[in-house]
C-alpha cells in the first residue's frame, strides 16, 4: 500500500510521486531529490555535492557551495566531531527532508500566501517560519540493516513553537531562516530504549531552503505523512538487506570456484585504533 502525493516539483519541494519512485530501478539504491543549500535548485542525491567538512549541507555545484560559504562557515563543524545522533539524524534528513518540509510548510499556512501581495511575501514568510519548527522524533534501531538512515525508525512529527529551543539556538535558527529565505527548520531527536525513559530530549536543527511554489493548493495529512515515511523506511531497509544477501551470495559463489590447490590469501593483521569516546551532546545545526 502506498500513497500518491501531488507533484511537489511545482510546490514546496521535489518529491517522487509515489513510494516506488524512491528506488532507482537501475541501481536499486535510494534515489531521492533534495534542494541546493544556496540556490534551492532541485538536485538528485546522485549528483548532489555534500560539504566535505560537516557532510550535512548539500549543493548542486561547486559554485553554489563557494557562494554559500560565508553563511555556512560559522556553523560548519568537522563531521568527525559529530555525535552518533547527529550523523543518524543527518542521514535520515537527507532521505525525508522533502516530505517533512512540505508537511511543515502546509502546517505554516503557505497556501494562504496566494492572497498576500508579492512585495510582502518575503517578510511575512520569514515571520511565519521563525515562529515554529517541525520536531521529528526518531528511535534507535537495534541490529539495523546497512545504511545509516536505517539506524533509526520514525516515531512522530510535531509542529512546535520555536521557543521550545534555547534562546541562543532560536537566534541562530531565525538568522539562518532569514538568510536562506524561503526556508523552514526541521529538528530531530534520537531516543533509545532506556528505563526510565529519558527526561531530556536533545534536538538537532537543520534549516532547508526550498523553491517557492507555483501553486499552493496542496495538503499533506498527518496520517499520510506517517504512512509514507514508515513504508519508505521499510522499502529502503528491505533493499539494503537484499543488496547484502546478493553480495554474500556472490562472494560465496566466487569462493566455491577457487581451486583447492590455490592458496588462500593471508589475512593481513592490523592494529585497531582505539575508538574515540562519544562526545557530550552539543546543539548542532546546518
Amino acid at each position: 500500500m502506498s500513497f500518491s502525493f501531488p507533484s511537489f516539483n511545482t510546490t514546496v519541494v521535489a518529491l517522487p510521486p509515489s513510494l516506488p519512485g524512491l528506488i532507482d530501478p537501475d541501481h536499486s539504491v535510494p534515489f531521492v531529490q533534495i534542494s541546493c543549500g544556496f540556490c534551492s535548485h532541485i538536485v538528485s542525491s546522485a549528483v548532489a555535492k555534500k560539504c566535505g567538512s560537516c557532510q550535512v549541507r548539500s549543493y548542486c555545484s561547486v559554485s553554489c557551495q563557494t557562494r554559500d560559504w560565508p553563511v555556512h562557515s560559522p556553523f560548519c563543524l568537522d563531521c568527525s566531531t559529530n555525535s552518533e545522533a547527529d550523523n543518524i539524524s543527518s542521514a535520515f534528513d537527507r532521505i525525508f527532508q522533502g516530505v517533512f518540509g512540505a508537511f511543515l510548510a502546509e502546517r505554516l499556512g503557505i497556501r494562504f500566501f496566494a492572497n498576500i501581495p508579492a512585495e510582502e511575501i518575503r517578510s511575512a514568510w520569514i515571520l511565519v517560519s521563525q515562529s515554529h519548527f517541525l520536531h521529528i522524533t526518531l528511535k534507535a534501531v537495534a541490529n539495523p540493516p546497512p545504511g545509516r538512515h536505517n539506524r533509526a525508525t520514525f516515531i512522530s512529527a510535531q509542529v512546535r513553537p520555536m521557543g521550545t529551543l534555547p534562546s541562543m539556538r532560536v537566534s541562530v535558527v531565525n538568522a539562518r531562516l532569514a538568510e536562506r529565505y524561503p526556508a523552514i527548520c526541521l529538528g530531530y531527536s534520537l531516543i533509545y530504549d532506556t528505563d526510565p525513559p529519558p527526561r531530556l530530549v536533545y534536538i538537532t536543527t537543520i534549516t532547508h531552503p526550498f523553491p517557492w511554489p507555483d501553486r499552493l493548493d496542496f495538503s499533506i495529512s498527518e496520517a499520510k505523512l506517517v504512512t509514507f515515511v514508515r513504508e519508505t523506511q521499510t522499502t529502503l531497509a528491505n533493499t539494503s538487506q537484499s543488496d547484502v544477501s546478493a553480495t554474500q551470495s556472490d562472494v560465496a559463489a566466487s569462493t566455491s570456484q577457487v581451486p583447492a590447490s590455490r592458496p588462500r590469501p593471508r589475512r593481513q593483521s592490523c592494529k585497531e585504533s582505539q575508538a574515540a569516546s562519544p562526545m557530550p551532546w552539543s546543539w548542532s545545526w546546518a
